[in-house]
């Protein structure tokens, strides 16, 4: 009988043992998810806003030549005489 209240208690000893590397390893990940993954978002960011930056650009730059082109179609040279610019 001794031999098993020894066994019983040792086996309850490793379990909790267990339990307790188990949580630590736990809170270690969770650790480690919570640096990667800010790592990630913050890239994840800065090439948004590099993306965002350039549609602006590129969206600007379609306006500037549009609005060019519509006053070129339309007799719009800067000297309001009604002649069209020629481009030779």
């Amino acid at each position: 009988m001794g031999g098993l209240a020894w066994s019983y208690y040792t086996i309850q000893i490793s379990q909790r043992r267990l339990a307790i590397q188990l949580r630590v390893m736990h809170e270690y990940l969770v650790l480690q998810e919570k640096r990667l993954k800010k790592k990630l978002n913050d890239e994840f960011e800065k090439t948004t806003t590099s993306i965002n930056n350039i549609i602006n650009e590129i969206t600007n730059l379609s306006a500037q030549f549009t609005k060019k082109s519509f006053n070129n179609s339309n007799g719009v040279n800067g000297t309001n005489d009604g002649e069209v610019d020629r481009m030779d």
